[in-house]
């Protein structure tokens, strides 16, 4: 096991909730946990991965380089559409809605933007993943 995966699996969890490896197209989590540790969205998907949320409070999941954040309430689902001329890895955050709005995560554009730096996000307990995104054909 790498330390990066020893990490990840200290801080998106216990052996119960144990981080669930690589998904295509799809993060699990659970409260501000990542249950998934790499999504990984191929060319010849959509350019979109979806955020599933089996906790009790509401998450927002959180892509800084890719200028995105959204909220998902507890037992629900979420689209999240991704720039189709973007390839490369982005690491995203889970994290709860009241630490994001603390951290100012809200200020200006509301959910629509996160104006964070990833430093803040790991200083106030976030968990994270890497979301791999391959290149998509233009349209």
């Amino acid at each position: 096991m790498s330390l990066v995966a020893l990490v990840l699996g200290v801080a998106c969890g216990t052996a119960a909730s144990a981080p669930s490896g690589t998904e295509t197209g799809l993060l699990r989590v659970h409260d501000a946990r990542c249950l998934t540790t790499t999504v990984h969205v191929p060319a010849t998907a959509p350019s979109e991965f979806v955020v599933e949320h089996s906790g009790h409070e509401p998450v927002v999941v959180t892509i800084p380089r890719q200028a995105i954040s959204v909220q998902v309430q507890p037992g629900g689902r979420v689209v999240v559409p991704l720039n189709p001329h973007l390839a490369g890895e982005f690491d995203y955050y889970c994290i709860d809605e009241p630490s994001h709005a603390a951290l100012g995560g809200h200020e200006g554009a509301g959910l629509l933007t996160c104006p964070l730096d990833p430093g803040a996000l790991i200083e106030a307990g976030s968990s994270q993943g890497m979301l791999h995104l391959e290149r998509h054909a233009t349209q």
